[in-house]
């Protein structure tokens, strides 16, 4: 969050002296998604701390393997 916060003050400030920003929209959305993202972050807690995470690592597990193949093969490249 901290890294989120920094990056959208580094950009604001680039885009500070463009007169042709509306920054209503921009601080009212700026709210809502913080808000919005606790919100995610307090029930991704609750869930991970009454559920097993072997769905999340067998996911992950495969789609490691995936890529690795993709990449293998020449499909995806580095």
């Amino acid at each position: 969050m901290p890294a989120v916060l920094a990056s959208g003050l580094y950009e604001t400030t680039k885009i500070g002296s463009d007169s042709s920003v509306t920054w209503g929209p921009t601080i009212l959305a700026t709210v809502i998604a913080f808000f919005v993202g606790l919100v995610v972050i307090a029930w991704l807690l609750r869930w991970v701390s009454t559920r097993s995470y072997t769905p999340f690592v067998i996911y992950r597990l495969v789609a490691g393997v995936l890529i690795m193949i993709l990449l293998a093969t020449g499909v995806l490249t580095a």
